[in-house]
């Protein structure tokens, strides 16, 4: 997929969802709360951790870059197991963010959405 469609991908899923009367629930650990009141208005409502965001939504929606460390593994079993049963994941980003021996465990357990 093209990074341009990505970017517009990224940039109006929330208004998308929004559309379809979806709550939107986001999190990113480097925008700042300046940054935040500039975002557009969704009525998108920002959490300080990504374990907050497991027992809030259905669809996870990642678009996050690799960074070591970071986001390493930030889908990982803990958070998969706090994600209700019927939740989908929508992996749009690069490298190592998703755990895949977790999410195998997961569809093996008959957990995952499908």
């Amino acid at each position: 997929m093209p990074s341009s469609l990505l970017r517009l991908l990224r940039l109006r899923l929330p208004q998308a969802a929004a559309h379809l009367g979806m709550k939107i629930v986001g999190f990113d650990p480097m925008l700042t709360p300046e940054a935040a009141l500039k975002l557009p208005a969704h009525e998108t409502t920002l959490v300080e951790s990504i374990d907050e965001l497991a027992d809030k939504v259905d669809f996870v929606s990642l678009h996050t870059p690799y960074i070591k460390g970071v986001t390493h593994h930030m889908i990982n079993d803990d958070f998969l197991a706090r994600l209700p049963a019927h939740a989908h994941i929508l992996n749009f980003a690069r490298g190592e963010i998703v755990d895949s021996d977790a999410m195998v465990k997961r569809f093996a357990s008959g957990a995952t959405g499908r």
